[in-house]
């Protein structure tokens, strides 16, 4: 799960044409640079499903007014979690996002694991 480079492109794209003060970039390093950074802080911090980043722009742009600074990543997120319980609240959505919640608590839980396997070899080289 997560946001993709291509995904996180088009959301920078649209953000660049609807957000008065989002500063477009001036040329291909400042493009690279900006989506970059963005992918890294989304990806960083969020694991939501691709469609949520979206949904939680929309939801920001509904939301901010004229005198806002455009979103950072972290408005993004803070977003993406107001869509995720929209979206459990909702009876024809409840499933998937049931679905994505167990999937997701699996892949912790397999990262939990492997975490406390690498730690039980480094303890017993030390012995």
């Amino acid at each position: 799960m997560s946001i993709s480079h291509e995904a996180t492109e088009k959301l920078l794209e649209k953000m660049i044409v609807s957000v008065w003060g989002f500063k477009r970039p001036q040329n291909t390093m400042e493009h690279d640079i900006l989506v970059n950074v963005w992918y890294q802080s989304l990806n960083a911090i969020g694991d939501y499903p691709e469609p949520v980043y979206d949904m939680a722009f929309g939801r920001w742009f509904g939301l901010a007014r004229a005198t806002d600074s455009p979103p950072r990543p972290g408005d993004i997120l803070t977003h993406c979690g107001h869509v995720m319980a929209d979206l459990g609240r909702d009876p024809k959505m409840r499933e998937r996002v049931r679905l994505w919640r167990e999937e997701r608590r699996r892949k912790i839980d397999s990262l939990l694991a492997d975490e406390n396997n690498n730690n039980k070899i480094g303890n017993d080289d030390e012995s």
